[in-house]
């Protein structure tokens, strides 16, 4: 079963890290490597970096599990507190 929740793509060897949020993690994860794997990401600095380092540098993780009604502000809650890198290259 998709989950609802905040996610964090991260980079496994410095820990750079991109954060969002979606009512079915699995097929928001799975969208985010379609765009990568087609050079066409909406994120500069994560799309340069997978160019960089390839698929097998990131992992992703589920954050919190949480109810739409509050996914986006418990997605700017780990915004502000990770402050992430976004990855770069």
């Amino acid at each position: 079963m998709d989950s609802c929740g905040v996610y964090v793509i991260q980079r496994r060897d410095t820990g750079d890290s991109y954060i969002g949020s979606s009512y079915r993690v699995n097929a928001r994860w799975y969208a985010h490597k379609r765009a990568l794997r087609l050079g066409i990401h909406h994120s500069p600095r994560l799309q340069a970096t997978w160019n960089k380092h390839g698929e097998e540098a990131f992992t992703l993780r589920v954050l919190e599990e949480c109810p739409r009604e509050t996914l986006l502000e418990r997605e700017q809650e780990y915004l502000t507190a990770f402050r992430p890198v976004s990855t770069r290259a």
